[in-house]
């Protein structure tokens, strides 16, 4: 199917997103603060990519500070309608890297998590990946309190590649 584009909402004449899930700038004219006028090209932007797998975008238009939005999030805003008014964007592969508005569609929180349990993409045990091994929780529980009167709660973080949250619910 043709790339169609579409001005981001709040973002209009300074960003557009595709229904492949690219992202670019429009030519435009900037003031800078010194009043000095410098017109800029528009270009493909770069994609930013999160630890959890998602991928990205910062937006920044004259007078506001740089915000960071979701691909999918976006793709689904402006090319998925949402008739049920559903909270949540899933990627129907399972890979979140693949935001083709074809691979996306609404649901509601439940919804997607019962679809990352049926496709494998979320396990009901409560396993974590941590540098290459799958510990279970009572496993990591057990690793991390023996390790916690020995070392810092950073260098813990690191060790078991976890959040401060997940370290935070171990600790209590």
């Amino acid at each position: 199917m043709k790339e169609l584009w579409t001005d981001i909402q709040d973002y209009e004449g300074y960003y557009q997103i595709s229904n492949h899930g690219r992202v670019r700038s429009l030519d435009r004219v900037i003031v800078q603060r010194n009043g000095k006028v410098r017109p800029t090209i528009g270009q493909m932007r770069k994609i930013g990519h999160q630890k959890s797998g998602y991928h990205t975008i910062q937006l920044r238009k004259a007078g506001s500070s740089i915000k960071t939005f979701y691909i999918h999030r976006l793709v689904g805003l402006h090319f998925l309608p949402n008739a049920s008014n559903s909270p949540q964007i899933n990627h129907k592969d399972g890979n979140k890297a693949n935001n083709h508005f074809s691979n996306l569609e609404w649901c509601t929180a439940s919804e997607n998590l019962q679809h990352a349990v049926d496709t494998g993409l979320h396990t009901s045990d409560h396993r974590f990946k941590c540098r290459e091994r799958i510990w279970c929780y009572e496993e990591l529980k057990v690793a991390v309190l023996k390790d916690r009167l020995r070392f810092n709660l950073g260098y813990i973080m690191r060790k078991y590649d976890i959040s401060s949250k997940i370290l935070g619910q171990i600790i209590r």
